[in-house]
């Protein structure tokens, strides 16, 4: 049995054709049956928490603009920039939440960071959201809004035992970085840390990485991951 929880990285897009972080790509997910969604959040202008991947939506750059200014434009699909608060109630599987760093400062990605957690708090969500991030500071801060959130970090530049000192949850790393370090893998489940590695699209690393048992696999292949190798890769 395959344990490893499928994390549709931006959603369900690619074979699909929808627009990432869309709510068409979470509701895609959904009825694939992934196990969570993953989903980037930026601040606007005038301090709308918004759901893209790059700092910019189609050419007009997020934090310079204002959320009606993003709204002048729309994805493919026909849908405006998300909110976050529009968002989440769309979901109905867990969400692993990026806090995308800011262009501008620190103090900007914390800012984010704070009014994130207040919309997540204040929503209906009824699901677990997962806050991650390349920026340290940013884990420090979700847990000092809500001490019981689950953190884990980005960079792959720490060792479990250095996350299990800083009082995070778990470790979120690219599949290189688990690929040249697999020891950070059984070393985090002593720990008790949760492991998640992004982004898998191939299927000899989903295979490995099944093998290795890491809590999540992120994946722009949720189609792959799920058809290939849950149902006929004998591992």
């Amino acid at each position: 049995m395959k344990t490893s929880k499928i994390i549709a990285h931006r959603g369900a897009w690619k074979k699909s054709g929808l627009p990432q972080n869309s709510i068409a790509s979470l509701l895609k997910a959904q009825d694939l049956g992934c196990d969570g969604s993953e989903l980037d959040v930026h601040l606007t202008a005038d301090n709308i928490v918004v759901v893209n991947h790059d700092h910019d939506f189609y050419g007009i750059p997020i934090e310079d603009s204002t959320y009606t200014q993003l709204c002048s434009v729309k994805h493919p699909n026909g849908e405006t920039i998300p909110t976050l608060a529009e968002f989440l109630p769309h979901a109905s599987i867990p969400l692993f939440l990026e806090i995308k760093a800011s262009v501008i400062d620190i103090q900007r990605s914390l800012e984010l960071t704070a009014q994130t957690v207040a919309i997540v708090q204040k929503s209906t969500f009824s699901e677990n959201v997962h806050y991650i991030s390349f920026q340290e500071e940013v884990l420090s801060k979700v847990l000092s809004e809500d001490s019981s959130a689950t953190v884990s970090l980005l960079n792959g530049k720490l060792t479990p035992a250095q996350i299990k000192a800083n009082g995070w949850q778990g470790l979120d790393y690219h599949f290189d970085v688990l690929r040249k370090n697999p020891q950070w893998i059984s070393e985090a489940r002593e720990l008790g840390l949760l492991t998640n590695v992004w982004t898998v699209n191939d299927a000899e690393n989903m295979r490995w990485f099944l093998n290795a048992g890491v809590d999540f696999i992120s994946t722009d292949e949720p189609e792959l991951l799920i058809d290939s190798c849950y149902a006929r890769c004998d591992i």
